[in-house]
């Protein structure tokens, strides 16, 4: 029997290494294409080297579980042909025994390819996005040819031109610059003689003597003034390269450890802030409640004087029934009020209609700042939900991604044997739809990472349980 296991262990091993180093190849295709362009900008080929190198993780996560599936339905089918399967049947020896070898082979590959997706592709997703901002500024005079204007220079403004008349080591002489401006227009930079210095944090440093600096063609304003300086820096490469700090790390960047603490950190989050907005609810219904029996008071208040009025009104003797004299001379009644001083005015008295008005202007204004509050609380929530959802499927995408090698090999070793033409075909084309399904579903997840409503990190399941249901029936199948 053992010597039956290292026959299907070898034969499986030798063609999955031939396929995984055909498929990495295949999936580089695209990094291929990336290094090029590098070295047509100049790149030096430490730096490209070291880029691909960087890359190579990021592929093997996708490369095993489809090299596991292509090498299981090679073997199995030709051991079928060969009717080696048969023959193993014959002397007494079980399918399930035949299927131990491959099993073993995909959990020791989807342990693997735990540790790929959980630790080294999120590292070398994390080096290579760190590492192209130093490719793209650092070898930029390599990229520079004396007398030809180049576009597209590496770290400069989209639609920019660099144009060097000579050059003499790393000094440039008869230098101008082309750059849009945010406003509209652009700029034009020019400059007798330029050094370049190569910055430790991968920008590169212009430092232009004798500069001319002036804005072209700016809209709706013309030609603004032309500069000129004995001395002027350029620097070549955007602001986060500027900085001392590393970038900060994205979601795919994120170690499975790191994921994990960002999870639950995240949920602690969640939960503050429906905190949060539960007792923002209650300061709400209480100022509500505050505020409809200040109005209540307020109305009752302004009706009770508006009788109190129209009673004096009625009762009151009118001025047209006084006598001519008086009508002549009226005399200025005498205020019984004492004003006090207009720089200090008192406040309300406590109950009056002024007091009830201002409390209910006071009652408002907190209602509407808390319901701004509120706003900004669920606005806050909904984020923190989908930043959640985001993780969480990442995290069980890199599990059911690592579970993949296993599925596919319980999938391909019975769909695989050839007991006819025609059911090997159909068997190959099953296994091969499997393998498209599970990289479709996720795909769909990732991009329903944004959208908690549809569960993302549930459908992504679904692959893994279709492949125990195809392998538990072909099992049955050929036992």
């Amino acid at each position: 029997m053992r010597i039956l296991h290292r026959y299907i262990f070898s034969n499986l091993l030798s063609t999955f290494v031939i396929a995984l180093l055909v498929l990495s190849f295949v999936m580089m295709v695209g990094l291929l294409f990336k290094a090029t362009g590098y070295i047509a900008s100049g790149a030096s080929l430490e730096n490209v080297l070291r880029f691909l190198a960087l890359g190579f993780p990021g592929t093997l996560s996708l490369s095993i579980p489809i090299a596991a599936l292509v090498s299981t339905l090679l073997v199995f089918g030709r051991l079928s042909s060969d009717s080696e399967i048969s023959a193993m049947r014959a002397c007494g020896v079980s399918m399930r025994r035949i299927m131990l070898t491959p099993f073993l082979l995909g959990i020791a590959l989807s342990l693997a390819s735990f540790y790929i997706t959980g630790v080294v592709s999120p590292n070398s997703s994390y080096a290579r996005r760190t590492f192209r901002r130093i490719v793209k500024t650092s070898d930029i005079l390599a990229i520079i040819e004396p007398g030809k204007s180049i576009v597209g220079v590496p770290g400069m403004p989209d639609n920019s031109s660099l144009f060097v008349q000579s050059r003499d080591g790393d000094m440039l002489y008869d230098v101008r610059i082309l750059e849009p401006l945010p406003e509209g227009g652009m700029r034009d930079i020019k400059a007798k003689e330029v050094y370049v210095v190569q910055n430790t944090n991968g920008t590169v440093l212009l430092q232009m003597h004798d500069a001319t600096i002036s804005p072209l063609r700016l809209k709706g304003q013309g030609e603004l003034g032309v500069g000129q300086a004995e001395y002027f820096e350029y620097t070549v490469g955007d602001e986060l390269e500027n900085r001392d700090e590393p970038p900060p790390r994205r979601i795919k960047d994120l170690v499975s450890a790191d994921l994990e603490a960002a999870i639950v950190r995240n949920r602690g989050l969640i939960d503050r802030t429906r905190d949060n907005i539960g007792d923002n609810l209650f300061r709400i219904n209480e100022i509500s409640n505050a505020l409809m029996e200040a109005s209540a008071t307020l109305a009752a208040t302004q009706a009770l004087i508006a009788a109190e009025a129209r009673a004096e009104a009625l009762l009151e003797t009118p001025d047209t029934l006084a006598s001519p004299e008086a009508q002549d001379n009226p005399e200025a009644p005498e205020s019984s009020e004492n004003p006090e001083d207009p720089d200090s005015p008192p406040g309300p008295e406590p109950g009056s209609l002024a007091y009830l008005e201002k409390e209910v202007n006071d009652f408002n204004t907190r209602l509407n700042t808390l319901g701004d509050r509120d706003e900004n609380l669920r606005a806050r929530l909904d984020e923190l939900i989908e930043n959640g959802s985001k993780m969480r499927t990442e995290g069980v995408n890199r599990i059911v991604l690592a579970l993949a090698s296993l599925c596919f090999i319980a999938v391909a070793v019975p769909y695989g044997l050839k007991s006819s033409r025609r059911e090997s075909s159909i068997g190959t084309a099953i296994c091969l739809g499997v393998c498209v399904f599970y990289n479709l579903v996720l795909i769909t997840t990732e991009s329903l990472a944004k959208h908690p409503s549809f569960y993302p990190h549930v459908i992504a399941w679904i692959p893994v349980v279709l492949c125990v249901v195809l392998s538990l029936h072909g099992i049955r199948k050929n036992t």
